[in-house]
């Protein structure tokens, strides 16, 4: 009686570890399948820009500076040591020296202590053509 106790012991045991082993397995596949689908998302390529920002969350209306490090047509990524959860309306405005943009976004990734990546929507016209100006300058400065 005590043998099979024991033996019944061990093989839940073993359950456990395969099972533990079977979960890091498909996180670590869901983590790279995520990362992969990031990348395929990105419609356009993003280049190095640096810029002053400022971020209004639209739930909350919380405020919140930080500085953009890569712009798209289609997005940023904004550094900061406190990113908002994926999935988080903001409303964006990016400084230069020259020009500004200001667009709605949406928060769809978020690296801890690092930053986060935003999508664009609903831009206006005319910030439309900042944007073209300021990523088709930073490719310029990318290709030389």
């Amino acid at each position: 009686m005590e043998r099979q106790l024991v033996r019944s012991r061990q093989n839940y045991h073993q359950d456990i570890s395969v099972k533990l082993r079977e979960i890091d397995a498909r996180l670590l596949m869901a983590r790279e399948s995520d990362r992969k689908m990031e990348q395929e998302r990105r419609s356009t390529p993003r280049v190095p820009f640096v810029a002053s920002a400022e971020l209004l969350e639209v739930d909350t209306g919380t405020r919140m500076n930080a500085q953009v490090s890569e712009l798209s047509l289609h997005g940023c990524y904004v550094d900061t040591l406190n990113p908002l959860p994926k999935g988080t309306s903001v409303y964006v405005k990016i400084f230069t020296e020259e020009y500004f943009f200001e667009t709605p976004a949406i928060v769809v990734y978020a690296h801890a202590q690092l930053g986060m990546g935003l999508a664009f929507h609903d831009v206006k016209p005319h910030f439309v053509g900042v944007l073209q100006n300021w990523v088709m300058a930073s490719t310029v400065k990318k290709g030389s």
